[in-house]
């Protein structure tokens, strides 16, 4: 006895919204490949950190663009660790050893006379800001 196949009638059929939700995502997923891959593809970092001296105040811009800064750093002309990160905020303009380098103050093992220790302010921050560069001390 012969085989029949007989094609089994869908029990639903999309209707208007279903193929309006179903054009959308399509074009939603589109969008987004196109937006993530746009551009030239290359992250540009600002390659600089900022320290200062916690004995003086001496403000240092580092150069990170071919090696890393491990903290602490090393002051070029003393050549002690007493260079943690600072930040500086816009809407007074003092200076701040930033809050994540604030409990190694007290591991550094010299009078952290330039800045509060409970706060991480900078309390005589220098006027000109140091070139830097990790590694050629």
């Amino acid at each position: 006895m012969p085989v029949v196949i007989k094609a089994i009638p869908s029990p639903m059929k999309p209707n208007a919204k279903q193929i309006i939700v179903f054009v959308v995502a399509i074009l939603a997923v589109g969008f987004a490949v196109y937006w993530g891959t746009r551009g030239d593809g290359e992250v540009k970092l600002k390659h600089r950190v900022l320290l200062v001296d916690v004995t003086t105040g001496e403000l240092f811009e580092a150069d990170t663009s071919e090696r890393p800064v491990i903290l602490p750093g090393t002051h070029p002309d003393r050549k002690e660790n007493v260079l943690l990160r600072a930040t500086k905020d816009d809407a007074t303009g003092e200076w701040f050893v930033r809050e994540r380098d604030r409990p190694y103050v007290g591991d550094l093992g010299v009078d952290p006379k330039a800045i509060e220790p409970e706060t991480g302010k900078v309390l005589t921050p220098s006027d000109k800001v140091r070139r830097y560069v990790p590694g050629k001390q």
